[in-house]
């Protein structure tokens, strides 16, 4: 029997100041914006904010186009006193949109492929698009409330499974979940008023 050689080969590793501290002094590792988009794994990142950009667009659009607030159906309703007027809406859901396609891609990129987050957003952006349809394309203010229920159950889980893919990422999402759940309260007041 001849001996076995085992050969051990080193590279070395570039790393930065503010790693070998974190690592040596156990520091957290400061990041500079937009640091997610950089590294060996761009490409990845940037896929996935391409990917979750265009789903999230398409949702918007699909859901866009069921929406009538000048029809004479919509203002016939009786609707609550504190609900905001129609000029908020369009830019409070831009800012949750791309709010959606920005942490997601970041969960996305995070997350092994079996995490269930890819599956999660799709089911999430469903019932998004779907509200609208329920609302004011079947014209049922009562589906509509249940259905933004589920919207909302659906977004605090997307932001769970994205806060275990990284903190910030789920952080940036409870604007979304708490605008969901006033939209349920919302839906709820409109089908009450309008049985």
């Amino acid at each position: 029997m001849s001996p076995c050689l085992i050969r051990v080969v080193l590279r070395p590793v570039a790393i930065t100041r503010e790693q070998h501290l974190a690592v040596t002094e156990r520091r957290p590792v400061v990041r500079e914006a937009g640091w997610w988009l950089r590294g060996d794994n761009r490409w990845m990142r940037w896929r996935a904010l391409v990917g979750s950009g265009v789903a999230v667009a398409a949702t918007a659009v699909v859901g866009a186009s069921a929406v009538d607030a000048d029809g004479v159906w919509f203002r016939e309703l009786r609707k609550p006193r504190w609900q905001p007027p129609p000029q908020v809406f369009g830019p409070v859901w831009t800012a949750l949109y791309a709010d959606i396609a920005v942490s997601s891609a970041v969960a996305l990129s995070k997350l092994p492929r079996r995490s269930g987050f890819a599956p999660a957003l799709t089911a999430n952006l469903l019932l998004n698009a779907g509200w609208t349809w329920v609302f004011w394309g079947a014209r049922r203010p009562s589906w509509a409330a249940v259905e933004a229920a589920a919207l909302t159950a659906s977004s605090v889980d997307l932001l769970a499974r994205a806060a275990r893919a990284d903190a910030r990422a789920g952080a940036a999402l409870a604007p979304y979940v708490a605008w969901c759940a006033f939209a349920t309260a919302l839906s709820t007041a409109i089908a009450r008023r309008n049985p």
